[in-house]
């Protein structure tokens, strides 16, 4: 598959189920004028890409969706929650490092394919961590950030220039995000049903007592 070709898919894909009336489902209690500010300013910022440290560009749109998910957590207030997500970030954007990096360097253990692999594990801990829509963007912003930049530069000897985004870095964002939704969700529904299990068997157990 061609880089790129997986973000159109997702987002024409998301752009039918947010019409069709699955936006709570999908980016929780997030309004839909902020989602149309935030893909658009994505759209315009896309193409262009400025110069971060010494041999790194870094793309604006990256940027774009670095502030869109940094802004909310921190004027949340809740400083115990900003604490545990930073914590997360941190957390996943290790493991999408050494992930990422073992692929590339020794190519060996492929579990189902080399694009696949980070963006599936590392939404599924993110799913796992936060259950918001907000909180699981800014969770997987920073950590994927967090763990391209420590691969490339880890690489820098090998690649005199590097960029940091690009149609493959996007593919790998969004299908991330989407595994974290997913995972999410089941989290979720497990708890409500262990919960229900719970009560139903004190509920039993109530009844043959008395």
């Amino acid at each position: 598959m061609n880089a790129g070709y997986l973000s159109v898919w997702i987002i024409l894909v998301t752009i039918i189920l947010l019409a069709t009336g699955w936006r709570r489902q999908l980016t929780g209690d997030v309004a839909p004028a902020v989602l149309i500010a935030a893909g658009v300013g994505w759209l315009i910022l896309r193409p262009f890409s400025i110069p971060f440290l010494s041999h790194t560009q870094i793309e604006l749109a990256m940027i774009w969706v670095i502030c869109w998910s940094v802004v909310p957590i921190f004027r949340n207030g809740n400083r115990l929650m900003t604490i545990y997500l930073l914590f997360g970030a941190a957390m996943i954007g290790m493991l999408w490092f050494w992930m990422r990096r073992l692929y590339i360097v020794d190519p060996v253990f492929i579990v189902i394919h080399p694009l696949w692999d980070g963006p599936l594990i590392a939404g599924l801990f993110a799913g796992w961590m936060a259950v918001r829509f907000q909180d699981q963007l800014f969770l997987l912003t920073l950590a994927i950030f967090l763990g391209e930049f420590l691969l490339q530069y880890s690489l820098h000897l090998r690649l005199p220039a590097f960029g940091l985004g690009g149609a493959e870095w996007w593919d790998r964002f969004l299908l991330t995000l989407c595994t974290a939704r997913v995972s999410g969700a089941c989290n979720v529904l497990i708890s409500k049903w262990t919960t229900r299990f719970r009560l139903d068997g004190y509920q039993d157990r109530g009844g043959q007592s008395s």
